[in-house]
């Protein structure tokens, strides 16, 4: 079984930390991102764009449970 994992940080907090803060952040998260792959639990890995980022997405549904 695979799952999928969001790794998520608010917006704006980057910018409150120092320099040294932030690294410490992307340590910890490649970290454990490495250890995940070494043991075959990360298929991909894509980083998400920021909320400001314009997209544009067409989804189809169905109308119901009677569709």
């Amino acid at each position: 079984m695979k799952y999928i994992c969001l790794g998520y940080i608010e917006p704006g907090k980057f910018e409150g930390m120092t320099e040294h803060e932030r690294h410490a952040v992307f340590d910890e998260c490649f970290e454990h991102s490495d250890h995940l792959r070494a043991n075959g639990h990360i298929v991909d890995q894509i980083p998400l764009q920021p909320p400001e980022t314009p997209t544009r997405s067409r989804t189809s549904l169905p109308n119901g449970p009677r569709s």
